[in-house]
């Protein structure tokens, strides 16, 4: 028998009389990786804030934890003392603060000793920590650190929740619940943190690990589990299992549907109670940038990077997380403040330290942020309020505002990017985050931009969304736009872009075209370039020494 340390029985979950989980059963086995995977809206988030006792499941399911039984919602601390811990995606780390006071921060409130035996807690914080081969100083800033180091103090907070929750505070095997917590890491990043959870499993507790990155499940995960419409589709060992599988089990259900048919699935979502969308006037041709050529860019983040891109051309930008290349297209449209540089559409030049967001959308160019909920929407609004923001002038007549005319509009947007729900009134913030994205480009891909930038377009979108959003992408070049697409995700850039930028400390380290844009090759540019700066910079440190 498989010692089960975590298992929930008939989990459901209904919202207004809208059942989002249904009868779900799950067994986390101690020692195991277990890959939990879907669609955005499958159920997952729902899932895991159940476990966190942040919903209330409905009545009559069950979990055991470790030999403990609860078939009731879980109270706020509860989960920690029952043996299961979470780390999301935000990580709930406070950069200011050191290592050392991020690791204890969870229990400061609550010490009732009127000092803090510092010494102490810094040699119990290093012992912990060496334990898990980190070497890492508790003094030191955890803003300073790289992200992985800051995901993995996040980890081991988590650890020591569990442990002091644990009747006596003494040892004890528990569950942890990583949600989504390396989306913004690189490949050697991720890596790191997989080889630390491969030794909490290997120490006998067991790890629930939520992705959208397929790659990443099947390489770490020991079993998968599959949700879809809040069901459970299956449950297999990763070894059973290869891409094209999930994909299949995803999208539709079944291992036999193949990946090419998840973009067919979600725009058949998108299309349902469509039949009333009115097509409206939206061509507002306007003139393609035959080139478009970027010299001499210098900011904070990036010194004299130049490259050209093309009509028509889908150009990547990517290297190392944290190397510059995620402040380009920012510096570009004006969204954050350049040094110097020029940017050359056809004929038109423009001084990269004097654009505006304004400026740029005058010129066509259109941005897509990478923190879509802080800078790409706003929550509170309905879906119509976000996407018809640009063309609010559109449905203004003799000083009034054609309600009726809008509305029918943005359904339309909604239809042709295959967002769903297309239900212009409903609150942005209440869709998962593939149709949020996917609105937030039909809201800018609605004005036929000339230059279309993407900063990680597709992070924290499913697979399903993910495809569709890759055709939008292939549709606007198709239709003359120039488009840029940063990303940390090698292997997106490598399959979309005909030419690919690779950024290394700031500089160009490679520009790569054709055949030679490949995962390998991006790869071996983003470090070499790296280690290249590292030289350059002990040569110029010693001649200045000299």
């Amino acid at each position: 028998m498989a010692d089960v340390l975590l298992s929930i029985r008939d989990l459901s979950k209904s919202f207004n009389g809208v059942r989002v989980l249904s009868d779900v059963a799950l067994d986390v086995q101690a020692g195991e990786i277990h890959g939990l995977v879907g669609q955005n809206g499958s159920g997952k988030s729902t899932l895991i804030k159940c476990l966190s006792g942040y919903h209330a499941p409905d009545p009559h399911w069950q979990l055991r934890v470790d030999g403990a039984v609860v078939t009731r919602g879980l109270h706020p601390g509860e989960p920690a003392r029952l043996g299961i811990s979470f780390v999301h995606q935000d990580l709930g780390v406070i950069g200011e603060m050191t290592v050392l006071e991020n690791l204890l921060f969870h229990r400061l409130g609550e010490n009732r000793r009127p000092y803090i035996a510092w010494r102490r807690e810094r040699r119990e914080a290093s012992a912990l920590l060496e334990s898990f081969d980190l070497d890492l100083d508790p003094r030191v800033k955890l803003g300073s650190l790289r992200p992985v180091e800051q995901a993995q103090v996040a980890i081991i907070r988590s650890l020591m929740q569990l442990r002091e929750g644990s009747p006596g505070g003494g040892q004890r095997r528990g569950v942890l619940v990583l949600d989504e917590a390396t989306t913004f890491l690189d490949r050697t990043g991720r890596d790191s943190l997989h080889s630390l959870l491969r030794s909490i499993a290997a120490g006998g507790s067991a790890v629930l690990f939520v992705s959208h990155d397929i790659g990443e499940v099947l390489s770490l995960a020991d079993r998968v589990t599959v949700l879809r419409d809040g069901r459970v589709v299956e449950t297999a060992n990763s070894a059973e299992l290869d891409a094209d599988d999930i994909v299949g089990l995803i999208v539709g259900g079944d291992r036999s549907v193949r990946l090419d048919d998840a973009g067919e699935a979600g725009a058949a979502l998108a299309s349902e109670d469509s039949d009333d969308v009115l097509v409206m006037d939206r061509d507002r041709p306007r003139k393609p940038v035959g080139r478009l050529t970027v010299s001499g860019l210098h900011g904070l983040h990036v010194r004299d990077l130049s490259f050209e891109a093309g009509q028509g051309e889908i150009v990547g930008i990517t290297g190392i997380v944290g190397s510059g290349w995620e402040f380009v297209l920012e510096h570009l449209y004006g969204a954050s403040p350049a040094w110097r540089g020029r940017l050359q559409l056809d004929d038109q030049g423009y001084d990269i330290a004097d654009m505006t967001p304004r400026k740029a959308l005058e010129q066509g160019m259109v941005f897509v942020p990478s923190e879509r909920l802080s800078q790409g929407i706003i929550s509170e609004l309905t879906l119509e309020e976000n996407v018809m923001l640009p063309v609010l002038d559109r449905s203004f007549l003799g000083g009034r505002l054609r309600l009726r005319e809008m509305s029918r509009a943005c359904k339309q947007v909604l239809h042709d990017h295959a967002v769903h729900p297309p239900q212009p009134s409903r609150p942005i913030g209440t869709l998962s985050g593939g149709n949020q994205q996917k609105a937030v480009l039909g809201k800018w891909l609605q004005l036929r931009p000339r230059v279309v930038l993407l900063n990680e377009p597709t992070q924290g979108v499913d697979v399903g969304a993910r495809q569709l959003i890759f055709k939008l992408i292939r549709e606007a070049a198709r239709q003359g736009a120039v488009v840029l697409y940063a990303s940390s995700d090698w292997d997106e850039v490598s399959r979309l872009a005909q030419q690919v930028v690779v950024v290394a400390d700031g500089r160009v380290a490679e520009i790569l075209s054709g055949a030679a844009v490949t995962v390998d090759r991006i790869a071996a540019s983003a470090y070499q370039g790296t280690r290249r700066s590292a030289d350059l910079a002990r040569a110029s440190d010693m001649w200045s020494e000299a």
